[in-house]
């Protein structure tokens, strides 16, 4: 996740925000603070189900604060990351709300359908978008390295050449 967003163009974010609070959010929550992020908000249907988030957050150092749906539309304005961990639809009901212009990064981990809603309507605002077949393939490279220690670490090149079996555009 880390690698898919730093690639995207994310430096420290200073704003960063995530849908959803299962086990893809906490991963998230480990990502963002891999990238130098003090604080997630995170915004859910169910508050007090995403208590783990706030000790994940608080093992690694990391403010996270959890927040109510309700409010994710006016933290996405704000927002400089966007970690999307919602399932496929999920999040297009947020999406009619992204009538301002943004400025940051959206990762939606949805990748089928794709572009999502929320993807389409981050990119139409002025945002970068990072697929979440990107975060996959950062995923599998990160993988290879783990399992083989003593193979060369993948460049840009292999990634580019990834990119291009599964059709995902190169950045």
């Amino acid at each position: 996740m880390a690698g898919a967003l730093s690639h995207g163009g994310s430096g420290v974010p200073s704003r960063a925000v995530i849908l959803g609070g299962g086990g893809t959010a906490a991963a998230a929550v480990a990502g963002l603070h891999l990238l130098g992020a003090a604080r997630v908000d995170v915004f859910v249907r169910s508050p007090g189900r995403a208590g783990g988030l706030v000790d994940v957050g608080a093992g690694l150092g990391i403010v996270v604060e959890v927040h109510p749906w309700s409010g994710a539309p006016d933290a996405l304005a704000v927002a400089d990351v966007v970690v999307s961990t919602l399932p496929p639809h999920a999040a297009d009901p947020v999406a009619p709300y992204l009538r301002r212009p943004v400025s940051g990064i959206l990762l939606d981990v949805a990748y089928d359908p794709w572009p999502s809603a929320l993807a389409t309507a981050w990119a139409g605002a002025g945002g970068a978008v990072v697929p979440g077949l990107e975060m996959l393939l950062y995923q599998a490279v990160e993988q290879v390295r783990l399992f083989c220690p003593e193979a060369p670490g993948p460049g840009r090149d292999v990634i580019n050449v990834m990119c291009d079996a599964v059709g995902v555009p190169r950045r």
